[in-house]
């Protein structure tokens, strides 16, 4: 019997062997196309579920989700798009390449019927196509899996989440030289990173000298030159998260984008437990656009519109699928499916003092996140800012490099999410210590005492609070308002307790295994959980 170890240990023993035979040195892509696609071996080529909402005690639960398995709605309002092409190519055929569990896929056949003569599947994974062809049963011979494309296809073609999972090479400025980052033995035998000169660049200079490591995108860029090659007739819809060219290669976006999934978490570290998680890279954007355009004119097509494959559009998933018709269709949606738990509502903080080691007036700011209500379909978000868009939580080092604070504290609040069948996500502990003098606090934080509220039995998130010097004998416990100011001394330390997410549905509704999991995690400690959910450690 086969074990997650001897898998592992097979998977590493090919690398070396790929490694060897490249003479001790394996670009990035390789390794990651090794790691994901070795068949019987690989992340995709495994007989486990990658997809799912929760995360489950034995690995059961997924490592990740993507849009189709939270809601319906996603795929019926794609549908809406689907539909306009097929209509307007004059075609009958869905191609979908990536379809995960085959939620997509019935969300649009179920939308679109007898608009669709045949939907087929190109996916690497066996374990993956098992799984569709369950859940596509109902819908018989109009579903098909396909290995490869017709020299002429005539479709609108799909990628949901599929272009972030294509191998990408690795740059690295190192001290003003470029590398390529590759994967090597080292010491005991190890896997590690190896960088090597090399004449890659990335498609936009990035100014400064600066280290600086990001990614080139060949793979992704070849697969939109393939589907210009092949099709005759139809439209192709990419969705992913990524950037514009711009954005992508942004100066200080100086560590890449590369992350791993495993367990509803993330980490950046390709090389640990290879196998046994997602890798995955964002997406330029720009650079598709571009290859599409080039494909179009090295094949010598007639002027848009009759042989154009340029860009139709582009545009974030949230604008595309309020012009699809979303608000609409959750007008007819349940009372349930529409309803969340509530938020961790409006958090921030600003720091003013004067910086001892310059003597100038700084100002240190931060969004800062909380827990996001559970909804019908799954837990909330853990730690995320739920009141602005476009903002992400800043690395430690960074915000002590410009600002007069030492950081004591950043983690995850256990037990802080509203407990329920779906759980609210947790809120953070963030605690720093105040190095300027002149030192003022401007902080806002709701849902301190009018607590995030579960729904339909879920109990409500713990509020949040503000406490300066913790457990000491100077401790005070800042009152709730909106947009107060404090003093705080030098050498005073500020500790933002943030609220948890309202939970859905009621606790004793909760998947055993799912509890298990946050008390592994330390989500939820193991008194509440057995206070609330009933659960023991032999459960």
């Amino acid at each position: 019997m086969e074990t997650a170890q001897s898998l592992t240990a097979a998977l590493q023993s090919i690398l070396r062997q790929r490694i060897a035979e490249a003479h001790g040195w394996l670009g990035f892509d390789r390794f990651m196309e090794v790691a994901l696609y070795t068949p019987g071996l690989g992340y995709y080529a495994r007989g486990d579920a990658q997809f799912g909402v929760l995360p489950a005690a034995g690995g059961g639960g997924g490592d990740f989700v993507t849009a189709p398995e939270i809601s319906r709605f996603f795929g019926q309002a794609l549908a809406a798009q689907v539909g306009q092409a097929l209509q307007v190519t004059n075609t009958r055929e869905v191609w979908e390449f990536g379809a995960g569990s085959g939620a997509l896929a019935a969300q649009l056949l179920g939308v679109l019927g007898p608009q669709v003569e045949r939907y087929t599947i190109v996916d690497l994974s066996a374990s993956l196509q098992q799984r569709q062809r369950e859940t596509l049963r109902a819908f018989g011979d109009k579903v098909r899996w396909a290995s490869s494309l017709p020299a002429r296809l005539r479709a609108v073609v799909l990628g949901n989440e599929v272009l972030d999972a294509m191998p990408v090479q690795l740059v690295h400025r190192v001290q003003g030289v470029w590398h390529e980052r590759g994967v090597a033995l080292i010491g005991d035998g190890r896997l590690g990173w190896a960088d090597r000169p090399t004449a890659l660049r990335p498609p936009l200079e990035v100014p400064g000298e600066h280290d600086y490591l990001t990614e080139v995108h060949p793979r992704a860029e070849g697969f939109v030159r393939m589907l210009a090659d092949h099709l005759e007739q139809g439209a192709v819809f990419l969705i992913d998260y990524g950037f514009s060219e711009r954005e992508y290669y942004h100066v200080q976006r100086s560590m890449g984008t590369v992350m791993c999934h495993r367990g509803h978490r993330m980490d950046a570290d390709p090389l640990a437990d290879v196998g046994h998680k997602d890798i995955t890279a964002h997406v330029n954007f720009t650079g598709l656009a571009l290859a599409a355009q080039d494909a179009e004119a090295h094949a010598g097509r007639s002027p848009p519109p009759e042989g154009s494959f340029g860009v139709l559009g582009y545009t974030t998933q949230a604008r595309f699928l309020m012009n699809c018709g979303l608000l609409q269709l959750l007008e007819h949606a349940t009372v349930p499916e529409r309803v969340m738990g509530d938020s961790c509502g409006c958090l921030y903080n600003f720091t003013y003092a004067t910086d001892t080691r310059s003597g100038k007036r700084n100002m240190f700011g931060e969004v800062v996140p909380g827990g996001i209500g559970a909804t019908a379909t799954g837990d909330g978000m853990e730690v995320m800012a739920c009141h602005v868009t476009n903002c992400h939580i800043p690395p430690i080092e960074a915000i002590e490099m410009e600002s007069p604070v030492l950081y004591l504290r950043r983690e995850m609040r256990c037990d802080s999410g509203g407990h329920g069948r779906f759980r609210g996500g947790v809120g953070q502990v963030l605690a720093y210590r105040v190095l300027g003098v002149e030192a003022k606090l401007h902080h806002t934080s709701q849902k301190s005492v009018s607590l995030p509220q579960g729904v339909f039995g879920g109990l409500p998130g713990d509020g949040g609070r503000w406490v300066i010097n913790e457990g000491l004998e100077t401790q005070r416990v800042l009152p709730f308002a909106i947009g107060d100011i404090e003093s705080v001394a030098v050498g005073d330390t500020v500790t933002h307790f943030t609220p948890g997410g309202g939970g859905y549905g009621a606790p004793g509704q909760r998947d055993a295994a799912a509890v298990a999991r946050d008390v592994l995690n330390e989500l939820v400690s193991a008194q509440v959980a057995a206070a609330v959910y009933g659960w023991t450690p032999s459960s």
